[in-house]
């Protein structure tokens, strides 16, 4: 039994395909902006809340603390951090 394969019934069973194809386009690039936007803000938000720590660590600093004091804790943590965990 042979059987023959009309590629004009299938383009007929789908009339609209080159609309809903269009749609799924526009959704996607719609998606794929709101993702960047998003990771965008997100790393703004990121970037002032660190800067707002950094502030709030600084201010808290009285002003007749020893100044090798706070380089060495800083120091020791920034190394902590570098390494993984291992000081």
């Amino acid at each position: 039994m042979q059987v023959f394969r009309n590629e004009n019934a299938e383009r007929q069973s789908r009339p609209h395909a080159s609309a809903i194809d269009l749609v799924g386009l526009v959704l996607g690039m719609i998606l794929m902006f709101l993702m960047i936007y998003g990771a965008m803000v997100m790393q703004s938000v990121i970037e002032e809340k660190t800067t707002r720590l950094l502030e709030v660590v600084v201010s808290s600093i009285s002003p007749s603390a020893d100044a090798g004091q706070i380089l060495g804790t800083f120091r020791r943590r920034w190394c902590r951090c570098s390494s993984g965990g291992v000081q």
